[in-house]
Parts: C-alpha cells; structure tokens; sequence
C-alpha cells in the first residue's frame, strides 16, 4: 500500500471527483473510478467495484484474468496487483494511459465515508482526504436533482455520515483532514492539499490536471460553489440538518 498517495472519500456527489481531480494534477499521480478494497476482505461480494475495477475508459483498466478474489490475498497484496495490472485494457485512451504509467495511487471511493474507523484501520496511516457540503445542499444534490426518496436519503446516507463525522469529533484519528465543498474549489486551495501531504514545490490545481488531458474529446465540468435557493423547502427535522453542520463545522479544517 505505499503507492497510495491518499484515500478521498466523502458523501456521494460531495466533491470527492473534483477533490481526486485536483490530486492528479500532481506529477506521476493518475488514478481510476473507485476501488472498495478497503470495505470487504471478500471482494467478490464488494459490489459494484468488483467488476468497475475490470472496467476501461475511466475505470482501472485490469485484465479480467486477474484475480482479486482470492481470500488468503491480503489488502496490500489486493493494492499490488491493482498497481501492477492498471490501466491495461485500451492503449489508446487517455485515461488508461495515465492510470497505467501512474506512479502513485489515489483509493477514490465515497462509500469509505460510512464506515471510517474500518477504513482507518485498514488503511495504516495513508492521509483520508473528506470532502463535505453542508446537509441542505447534499439534499438538492441527491433529493432534488437525483429524485431520492427523502426516507431512503436519511436513512442511508445521512445518518452514516453523521455517526462517522461524530466519530472523527470524539476520536481525532490522525491523518484524517475534513473539507468543505466550497472551500475546497477555492483557487489556493491546492496550497492547504500540498502543505497537508507535505509535497513541496508542486502546485495542485485543476489547471494543472486539465494540463495533463486538455488535448482530448471530453467536457470538464466547470465546478461552482453551492448555495440553498431560499424557495426551496428542506424536509427534514430543524435539529438533523443543524447537527449535522455543526458537526461539520467543528471537525472541518
């Protein structure tokens, strides 16, 4: 596992892609979609990753003979046959290429964020990078534009995340930094990441990642700050959505 550079998790559509983004925007650093290694020693029934990791384009790209499911396979002899097979199922795409040739790793993976302390254990001291948006603006991004039931989000995704959140608050694991989504689009952002992985004199920004694929046929997303439209009604409990922030307001750097 020391070709992991960092774990990125944080709710779904939180800003965890814009945050793996900005970290290969460091030389030598190219990562694929999500692993879930660290959720399950059985990988065979740690699903959808157990078959995204066989997949190309912005997937991992192993060959489909490698096998992962092996239970006498430990995490780390898992990470080495990911970094050793990567990026291998088409030469010509952008991405693989640069998940192939990449030197080090980043586990991007948002369902990390429900089950923290197994992931810390898992996962030695490698830096465990959150990104986070407040509890009204998670609600439009899953209720509003993605039409979950609001009993399906609190149950699932919201009360998780605050009992790992107040787990970070109790425990203070080390190597564990918390972002706010909008703080972490700020232009010098990219200066607090590199301080905190203690890379100097590389600059992180999504410039730079766009420097690394600019010269191909796919959109970026132009990434904005969040902000509640006031006429939009959140139907949840006054006291989940202020615990919830207040959480986040404490342990977040």
């Amino acid at each position: 596992m020391d070709k992991i550079l960092a774990i990125v998790t944080g709710p779904e559509h939180n800003g965890t892609t814009y945050m793996s983004k900005l970290l290969y925007s460091i030389p030598e650093v190219y990562s694929g979609f999500e692993t879930g290694l660290l959720l399950n020693p059985d990988f065979k029934t740690c699903k959808p990753w157990c078959e995204w990791i066989f997949g190309g384009g912005e997937h991992w790209g192993v060959p489909k003979e490698i096998d992962f499911f092996d239970k006498n396979l430990s995490l780390d002899d898992k990470y080495k046959l990911l970094f050793k097979n990567k990026g291998s199922y088409c030469k010509t795409n952008i991405h693989q290429k640069l998940i192939k040739e990449s030197k080090y790793i980043v586990d991007k993976t948002p369902a990390y964020i429900r089950n923290l302390k197994l992931i810390r254990e898992n996962s030695g001291n490698i830096p465990i990078i959150i990104s986070i948006k407040y509890l009204e603006d998670y609600y439009i991004s899953l209720c509003i534009k993605r039409r979950y039931s609001v009993s399906s989000f609190l149950k699932n995704y919201v009360e998780p995340v605050i009992e790992n959140l107040t787990w970070i608050k109790e425990v203070k694991p080390e190597n564990v930094f918390v972002f706010l989504y909008n703080d972490i689009i700020e232009e010098k952002f990219g200066e607090k990441l590199a301080l905190i992985l203690d890379l100097k004199d590389i600059e992180i920004s999504y410039e730079n990642y766009l420097k690394k694929v600019r010269n191909n046929n796919f959109s970026f997303k132009n990434w904005k700050k969040t902000k509640v439209d006031e006429d939009i009604t959140i139907p949840i409990d006054k006291k989940i959505v202020e615990d919830y922030n207040s959480l986040i307001n404490q342990i977040k750097i």
